[in-house]
């Protein structure tokens, strides 16, 4: 096909295709067209048109029967057109009026750039320059090029994008296939039914043209664009509103958490005051101790969190402001009392009666420590008095007395001061609750408990050691045993009486000679002659040896001046119960080399040794 019959048949389609473009808008009127190029030359449908695309108003003759009026409504139309920043160059009412079929072409044209997709000449591009880079960036997704408005389009493809990428309610893209005017067909039928586009195309004008013509493609497209692109409108329209509602949830939702939180930590707050102030600190030092642990508890739990909310709700309130003021609304005001501000005065309320809580305590537990030392001070003080003021009347040496009556008076004041004993144990505890309580001084006495039972023990034995030493003095006077023995008899005696019966039994007797080395140690448990004439002649028939009896035979054994028998039974007793006495025998008995010698030297020698009786006899 030549050149000519191209430009030909392009201008026949761009004749159908603008006269669809206006009709599409002139029927919101109610008008219509039937050829672009000859129903403009009156003008009324000219400035119909404008009035619609223009959203203005045109005052035109409506009836124009003569060419004057048909080229003044023209003018006016044109004017108009050039007051929207159009520059027409070569177009004048005349060209209209006398129906320039070129001319009128390119006037629709210029309206179609100006008021279809004027918006899309930005940042340097041209309206069709915008328009092929509308279309490129929405067909991204598809396997589609999209490089003009001409053989880009001649398959259907690139339209049908273009709705599914809008729309992919209304077309299945896996039903574009290969067929250019089923394709095309789809893509008109769907347009026209669902989104109101006209067909301002026939699919024969694309299909069977080699290049189809570009500005009635461009028209359809533009067509499209401002059906998507109002669309777009809308979608963002809602997506902003979307955003902004979102936002007013969100920053509600902040509201409501920083009142609900605030409120709470204010009600928590006053509720830990009023348990605080209502604490009546004890008089008891356990009990006192252990409010000042939940004290400390407060301190390490429910103050740290206060203190910790009262930070994040401060951190929050911050946030809610500085998204209000992002989103340029009015800053948020918290209800009276629930402020940043407020919310700070109730952390200094807590912390002052939290202060006021621990003075009481602390002035409570100072005078329950008083009240330990002094538990244990006065009764210790005084006791301690007393059983200094039997010290005292023990140490006394001034009485002039009978011996007898001196010891009747010692062992009714030792009766008198062993009642002071009941009252240690109570002394002894009331230092345990000061030591437990840590008390480590106390100036309210110098007296420790083991001092005052150290006190006691010792005046107790003041007492015991001069009652027997005036009873050694009265049994010295009628027995010859002196004070310093009969304390050393009563200590032995004691020593070796288990039961304290005042009676030594028959073994306890043996085992306290045997201490003292006045009989041999029995090892076998068997019978022993010599011991049993001893036990009877001490116990004279009694059962058990008696302090007294025990006296008597002790004072017997230490007599310097021994009787015959006493003698026997001493040189016995050192010869093992031998009848004659040895050297090695004598040693043992720790007997000097001079005793020794005078024994050798006057005693008879019978066998190893000597005969100890035979000498006793003729002394």
């Amino acid at each position: 096909m030549a050149d000519s019959e191209l430009v030909a048949q392009w201008e026949k389609v761009q004749i159908k295709t603008f006269t669809k473009w206006v009709n599409m808008h002139l029927a919101k009127k109610g008008r219509k067209i039937n050829d672009v190029t000859t129903d403009f030359k009156n003008g009324v449908e000219l400035c119909a048109l404008l009035e619609i695309i223009g959203e203005t108003t045109i005052k035109c003759v409506t009836n124009p029967k003569m060419r004057i009026q048909m080229t003044e409504n023209l003018d006016k139309a044109l004017r108009f057109i050039q007051s929207r920043d159009v520059k027409l160059t070569g177009i004048g009412p005349t060209d209209i009026v006398d129906g320039n079929v070129k001319l009128t072409l390119g006037l629709v044209w210029t309206l179609i750039l100006r008021f279809a997709i004027s918006e899309l000449s930005a940042e340097g591009l041209s309206a069709k320059q915008g328009l092929l880079l509308w279309c490129q960036k929405k067909c991204e997704p598809y396997p589609v090029k999209v490089e003009n408005f001409s053989e880009s389009f001649k398959d259907g493809k690139v339209f049908c994008a273009l709705i599914h990428r809008h729309r992919p309610d209304l077309l299945d893209w896996e039903t574009v296939g290969e067929d250019d005017r089923a394709n095309l067909e789809k893509a008109f039928d769907v347009a026209e039914k669902e989104l109101g586009i006209p067909k301002l195309l026939d699919v024969d004008d694309i299909v069977n043209m080699p290049r189809p013509d570009e500005r009635s493609v461009m028209t359809y497209v533009a067509a499209l664009y401002k059906v998507f692109s109002s669309n777009d409108q809308v979608e963002k329209a809602g997506k902003r509103a979307g955003n902004f509602l979102d936002f007013l949830r969100a920053t509600e939702g902040m509201v409501h958490d920083y009142e609900q939180r605030a409120q709470a930590l204010k009600e928590n707050i006053e509720a830990a005051i009023n348990k605080m102030n209502g604490v009546e600190p004890s008089d008891e030092y356990h009990q006192v101790k252990e409010q000042i642990n939940e004290t400390k508890n407060y301190r390490k739990g429910d103050k740290r969190a206060f203190i910790k909310e009262q930070g994040d709700l401060a951190t929050l309130f911050g946030q809610i402001n500085s998204k209000l003021r992002g989103m340029k609304r009015p800053v948020y005001v918290a209800p009276e009392g629930l402020d940043p501000k407020s919310l700070e005065g109730y952390i200094a309320n807590i912390s002052e009666a939290e202060r006021a809580l621990r003075s009481k305590l602390n002035t409570a537990m100072r005078n329950c420590l008083i009240a330990l030392r002094k538990a244990f001070a006065d009764p210790a003080n005084a006791t301690d008095a007393k059983i200094n003021e039997y010290r005292t009347f023990v140490t006394d040496e001034t009485s002039e007395a009978p011996l007898e009556e001196q010891v009747a008076t010692l062992k009714a004041k030792l009766e008198e001061l062993k009642q002071v004993e009941a009252q240690l144990p109570p002394i002894e505890e009331a230092e345990k609750a000061c030591e437990d309580a840590n008390i480590e001084d106390n100036e309210y006495t110098d007296v420790s408990f083991d001092d005052l039972q150290f006190n006691y023990e010792q005046t107790v034995s003041m007492f015991e050691k001069k009652i027997v030493y005036i009873e050694a003095q009265i049994n010295e006077a009628s027995s010859g045993v002196t004070a310093e023995q009969m304390q050393e008899f009563k200590q032995s005696f004691d020593a070796f009486d288990g039961n304290h019966d005042g009676i030594l039994d028959k073994l306890e007797f043996r085992s306290c000679l045997s201490s003292m080395g006045l009989i041999d140690i029995d090892f076998t448990g068997g019978e022993d002659a010599q011991y049993d004439a001893i036990y009877n002649n001490v116990t004279k028939g009694e059962n058990g040896v008696s302090f007294d009896n025990y006296v008597q035979y002790m004072k017997e054994k230490n007599d310097e001046n021994p009787s015959p028998e006493q003698l026997n039974e001493i040189f016995s007793t050192i010869a093992a119960g031998k009848d004659s006495i040895t050297e090695t025998d004598m040693q043992k008995a720790g007997m000097s080399a001079e005793q020794i010698e005078y024994v050798k030297a006057n005693l008879p020698q019978k066998g190893d040794g000597y005969d100890y009786a035979a000498w006793v006899k003729t002394n």
